[in-house]
C-alpha cells in the first residue's frame, strides 16, 4: 500500500497536480544527528519507518519540488551513510544470535530494511532451527 501511494504521489507531481514537501527529519542536520547516533549506539535508532522510500521519492523529485538551502547531494551522501551503518549493525547483530534463539527482537528496523534482509534473516534462523534440532538436549 506504501509503495502504491508513493507512485500515486510521484504521478501526481509529474503531471503537476500536486507538490511534495520534504519532512522536517530530510535535512542536513537532523541526517547528520541520526548518522553520528548510528555509529555510536548499538542498536538501530528510531527512524521514520519508511524513511528510505520517502527520502528516494522527495529526493526524486528534487529538482523542483525540494525548496530548500539543503544541498542534495548532501542529503543523499547522509542518507547512504546512515543506510550503510544501518545495514552493517544488522549483519553484525545476525552474526551474533546465539543458537538456542527462539525469536529475534529487531527495534527501529524501517520497512525497506525488512524488505532487503528478510531472505537472509529467514534463511538463518531456519538453520538454527534446524541445528538444534539435530543437536542433543
Amino acid at each position: 500500500p506504501f509503495k502504491s501511494l508513493c507512485g500515486l504521489l510521484y504521478d501526481l507531481k509529474k503531471r503537476k497536480r500536486c507538490r511534495i514537501s520534504p519532512p522536517e527529519w530530510l535535512s542536513v542536520d537532523h541526517l547528520t544527528e541520526i548518522y553520528e547516533l548510528e555509529k555510536k549506539e548499538d542498536g538501530l535508532v528510531d527512524t521514520d519507518f519508511h524513511y528510505i522510500e520517502i527520502s528516494e521519492l522527495i529526493l526524486r523529485s528534487a529538482d523542483t519540488d525540494f525548496n530548500s538551502d539543503e544541498p542534495v547531494s548532501k542529503l543523499k551522501l547522509l542518507l547512504a551513510d546512515i543506510e550503510t551503518a544501518r545495514r552493517d549493525k544488522l549483519k553484525n547483530g545476525l552474526k551474533t544470535i546465539a543458537f538456542d534463539t527462539d525469536y529475534v527482537k529487531l527495534d527501529n528496523i524501517s520497512a525497506a530494511e525488512i524488505e532487503q534482509h528478510r531472505r537472509f534473516m529467514v534463511e538463518a534462523l531456519n538453520q538454527f532451527y534446524k541445528y538444534r534440532q539435530r543437536k542433543p538436549h
